[in-house]
């Protein structure tokens, strides 16, 4: 969530309406509005935004893993003659092996 938060405050846009509701919420009683009338409205672009990044990030976490569990063929030309082997089955037991 911090890092999310950072990439949201790198926008102006979101850092302006923080000033201006740090100065709404202040007693000095400078602003015509409500104290939480750019608070509110900066926290739901803050969730929404939050929203959105999380699902892209699942679904990229979900695309990852199906494309690294997948099966793929390599050519091995180390007998001399060029042949397909498996390169899942060695590559989940490199896995076991270095857990």
């Amino acid at each position: 969530m911090p890092r999310n938060l950072m990439e949201q405050f790198h926008r102006a846009a979101n850092i302006w309406f923080l000033v201006v509701s740090v100065f709404q919420m202040l007693p000095l009683d400078i602003s015509p509005t409500n104290k939480y009338a750019t608070l509110l409205p900066l926290c739901g672009v803050l969730f929404v935004s939050f929203c959105k990044d999380a699902f892209e990030d699942y679904k990229r976490w979900r695309n990852d893993r199906r494309i690294n569990n997948q099966h793929v063929q390599v050519v091995d030309c180390s007998s001399g003659h060029a042949h397909l082997r498996d390169l899942a089955g060695e590559m989940s037991q490199l896995a076991r092996t270095s857990d």
